[in-house]
């Protein structure tokens, strides 16, 4: 890649504006001109990889609210 100018980067797509890791987020990240967006992969524990920031989900989901998977904590 050329040097003459700096590599752009949207992590989470374009957070700034709209939700981080939303398509619009993405898609805007896109209409603004950057190289590349670098999403936050994590594994879940039976191996699907989701995009997501926080490896605990107790702050932005139900799961608390649903005994059935509690065996699933890690």
């Amino acid at each position: 890649m050329p040097a003459d100018r700096p590599l752009i980067i949207g992590h989470r797509g374009a957070p700034g504006y709209l939700p981080e890791h939303s398509r619009s987020s993405y898609a805007r990240a896109i209409a603004e001109g950057v190289d590349a967006i670098e999403p936050d992969v994590v594994p879940t524990s039976d191996g699907v990889l989701v995009v997501r920031h926080e490896n605990e989900i107790g702050s932005t989901t139900d799961v608390s609210r649903h005994p059935e998977f509690a065996g699933r904590r890690r």
